[in-house]
């Protein structure tokens, strides 16, 4: 009896630190099944001594993770509907139609849940179903590290490497010289989160069935805009009070939240920007080489390594066999692909990503004239920079009495730092004048 309770309160600390309540009560009932046949009131009371201590699974923690399967992403999808309803016709949730579904459907989780929480539950916020969308629906900045921080600024510690080791003589005697030392450097990343966000006004004149229909489309615009925002923002960010764009002039453009890929390529006083018309007027893969060359060591390994180009960029690719001979498809990648999120191929085994935010009106130069008929593309070493979430996408209602207008608001507050100092390390590189007018 005694070895049973230890095992199930080690099974519990376990599983408790991992954050899986369901996966707790299953173990509990796996370690009492396979326990030898005592008695049957011995095997009764330590599974309910082990059950009293275990932390139950309501509601609320069901909407606070992402969904295991089809009924809990229903219900997190009704909640929502639920809340931002009730939110913009000012109404309790419980007098709308959609209610009645919702509560069908909690009351069945709630059984399968084995929970003891038997109080009616009224949503009151969105679930994480919305956080889920915003990360699925993320291509470019899946690539990098991602990190959370609990709080801006922060500073995170970097440490650097050791450099190469000596070579040791054989010690003959007890006062033997002692083998060399050599301290890892180390620096500090300091994280400083910026508000991404965007607003969407409601007329206060939406019925129930007319915000339902407006919800989903609501829902994917707020997420992809967040999305969308964060992705410009890493290639082409810059803080500067001038920014390097001609084509940036509002001071809340998201373009000037921290500094992006384009910007920090500038930092190095070794030059990582490329005229892709050296030597010829054809763009080719040997330019993509000679932008990849100019990065030094961090542009050696092709597993680390992220080729992004812009929309017609791809096309001109893929369009000319001629001096892009070594272009591979997908399907001629195959099993060896990195299979990166929004990957359309591969260049000497780097892969390549698509993204309609690289500029392609730039005029002979890497910065975006908004004038122009050329394109540039960026290489990057994906393991030299991070971006750190604070707060993940998050939705709020508000009514606008003034305007008679209800306000969706979504916003996410992040970060986009290099891991290393971006004045000597060349782990992104440009390349400049591709020809799409």
């Amino acid at each position: 009896m005694d070895d049973l309770l230890r095992e199930l309160r080690e099974i519990k600390d376990q599983i408790r630190r991992e954050h899986d309540p369901d996966r707790l009560q299953r173990a509990i009932r796996e370690a009492v099944s396979s326990a030898p046949q005592g008695g049957g009131s011995a095997r009764l009371g330590a599974l309910e001594a082990a059950a009293a201590e275990a932390p139950t699974s309501g509601l609320k923690d069901l909407l606070a993770r992402p969904a295991r399967d089809a009924r809990e992403a229903e219900l997190q999808r009704l909640n929502d509907r639920l809340y931002l309803c009730a939110a913009l016709l000012r109404r309790d949730p419980r007098t709308l139609r959609s209610y009645r579904d919702f509560a069908l459907l909690a009351g069945d989780l709630r059984k399968a849940l084995n929970t003891t929480d038997n109080a009616e539950f009224v949503p009151d916020s969105f679930s994480l179903s919305l956080i889920e969308e915003v990360r699925l629906q993320r291509r470019l900045p899946a690539l990098f590290d991602n990190v959370t921080i609990p709080r801006s600024p922060l500073k995170w510690p970097v440490e650097g490497g050791i450099g190469l080791p000596y070579l040791v003589n054989e010690n003959t005697s007890d006062t033997g010289t002692k083998v060399p030392v050599r301290n890892p450097a180390t620096r500090g990343v300091t994280f400083s989160a910026k508000t991404i966000g965007v607003r969407v006004p409601f007329s206060h004149e939406f019925d129930e069935d007319s915000i339902v229909a407006a919800e989903e489309y609501v829902r994917r615009q707020i997420a992809k805009a967040l999305t969308d925002g964060l992705e410009t923002a890493i290639l082409n960010g810059d803080p500067d009070t001038v920014h390097m764009d001609a084509v940036v002039t509002a001071d809340n453009d998201v373009r000037r939240a921290f500094k992006g890929l384009r910007r920090l390529a500038r930092d190095p006083s070794s030059d990582t920007e490329y005229d892709v018309t050296t030597g010829t007027t054809a763009f080719a893969q040997t330019d993509v080489v000679a932008v990849r060359q100019a990065m030094g060591a961090y542009g050696i390994d092709p597993r680390d390594l992220v080729l992004m180009v812009s929309v017609k960029t791809y096309y001109k690719i893929i369009g000319d066999s001629t001096n892009f001979g070594d272009f591979q498809t997908l399907d001629k990648v195959g099993p060896q692909a990195i299979a990166l999120t929004g990957e359309v191929g591969a260049l000497y085994g780097v892969p390549v990503v698509v993204s309609a935010y690289l500029p392609e009106t730039c005029d002979g130069a890497t910065v975006d004239a908004g004038t122009g008929t050329d394109a540039v593309m960026v290489i990057a070493n994906r393991r030299a920079f991070a971006l750190a979430t604070q707060v993940g996408a998050t939705i709020e209602t508000v009514w606008a009495p003034e305007c008679l207008q209800f306000r969706v608001i979504g916003y996410q507050r992040c970060d986009f730092q290099p891991w290393f100092d971006s004045t000597t390390e060349r782990a992104a590189s440009v390349g400049h004048s591709i020809a799409v007018g």
